[in-house]
């Protein structure tokens, strides 16, 4: 199964601007019952990822909540291609100790993001179909 099948498209992947207050980010995390909202620049780049341990983290260490979530986030993203599969996905998760990776189409472009979560689903998923397989698409196949 690519990445495609089972990621949250980029149109539903809840962000906020990288100068927005850390308030911004807390507060859709709390609504939306989400573990992490991506950032993005002025021009729509993903430039980062705020998640529920950054929060904690700023948290512990008495940031105050207007200041730019630039403070807070995660700039090193972690990527993966939209066409890249499960396996690949966990590897990097497992590797790297993250849950959350960034989805790139061919031309760089961000079209969804990925969390350990949605790997956990897939894998559930595919236990459930045995013995028979899933395509790519995420049919059941005899």
């Amino acid at each position: 199964m690519h990445v495609t099948g089972f990621m949250t498209p980029a149109t539903k992947v809840f962000s906020c601007f990288d100068d927005s207050p850390i308030d911004r980010a807390l507060t859709l995390m709390l609504n939306e019952k989400i573990s992490s909202v991506v950032v993005i620049n002025r021009e729509n780049q993903a430039v980062g990822i705020v998640t529920k341990t950054d929060l904690a983290s700023s948290y512990h260490r008495g940031i105050d909540l207007q200041q730019p979530v630039s403070q807070i986030m995660s700039s090193e993203l972690y990527t993966v291609r939209e066409t890249d599969s499960r396996d690949t996905v966990a590897d990097l998760f497992q590797k790297k100790h993250i849950n959350h990776a960034v989805v790139l189409n061919n031309e760089g472009i961000f079209v969804g993001l990925v969390s350990s979560w949605d790997v956990a689903a897939e894998c559930a998923r595919d236990a459930k179909a045995w013995p028979w397989i899933r395509s790519d698409d995420g049919r059941i196949h005899a």
